[in-house]
């Protein structure tokens, strides 16, 4: 369900005091390590914006499917856990900084969480004689029905020249694919492995044998822009981000998708 988010860690109450500096440092080297996040920018020493995979955290590649809220808060603490540690204690990872006590603490209250983007990711599996591309008819049908609620909107699709294979179809409320606010996507997604694992088909057939359905799932992931109040650093943790946006996304989906009146 869950998928991906993104979210942006901001320096409130800047007067200009070395010890903004020092935490933002430390945040920026934290995000570069790379994991089940990633940084996507920065600005100004003032906010970084992550991107937070909770597949990932589970098993690296977001192949692994997140069905419960258990998953998500799990995600939540261990990330921020991780943050107060890389800031608390010093490279070893093992004696504390010097100056941790006061860093971590300016950290916790300085510090705002916004998110700005949700995905959330449903798996249809074809059924055993289906294909991806056998449901062509069925995406005309989409593109009409989401034409139909969303007037401004050109839906398109990805599809291989050669042999007009479709992979991708995306869905958004507006002509240009970049600007939205809401988006669905549809896709191969053991077309999109293979084309991840071209240079190393061990790998490939690694993430097959933990996941033997993956030659018959299509994904559809909606997406939407996030205008919510900033959460402080520990409230971050216990945000039931399961419940507040996979329903309400799954209805968003229907209704503009799969509109059974239309």
């Amino acid at each position: 369900m869950l998928d991906t988010i993104n979210v942006v860690f901001e320096l409130e109450n800047m007067v200009g005091d070395y010890i903004e500096v020092e935490v933002f440092d430390l945040l920026r080297k934290f995000f570069r390590r790379r994991g089940y996040y990633d940084l996507l920018k920065e600005n100004d020493g003032k906010s970084l914006s992550i991107r937070l995979s909770y597949p990932r955290f589970f098993d690296n590649i977001n192949a692994y499917l997140i069905t419960t809220k258990e998953e998500c808060l799990e995600v939540n603490r261990v990330f921020i856990e991780e943050i107060r540690r890389f800031i608390y204690f010093d490279e070893s990872g093992v004696g504390v900084r010097s100056n941790g006590e006061v860093l971590l603490k300016w950290f916790e209250a300085n510090v705002a969480i916004k998110i700005k983007r949700v995905d959330v990711a449903f798996t249809h599996i074809l059924g055993k004689d289906d294909s991806f591309n056998g449901y062509k008819n069925l995406y005309q049908l989409l593109n009409n029905i989401y034409m139909k609620r969303n007037p401004a909107s050109i839906p398109k699709n990805i599809s291989v020249i050669g042999n007009n294979e479709v992979e991708t179809l995306m869905f958004t409320d507006t002509q240009n694919v970049g600007a939205y606010n809401r988006k669905i996507v549809i896709y191969n997604q053991y077309r999109k492995f293979c084309d991840y694992c071209s240079k190393d088909p061990l790998q490939l057939h690694s993430i097959l044998q933990k996941y033997p359905d993956l030659p018959r799932r299509v994904r559809i992931e909606a997406s939407k822009r996030i205008r919510r109040k900033p959460f402080e650093v520990l409230d971050f943790m216990e945000f039931d981000i399961f419940n507040a946006y996979v329903q309400q996304f799954a209805d968003d989906t229907l209704n503009n998708l799969f509109n059974k009146e239309l």
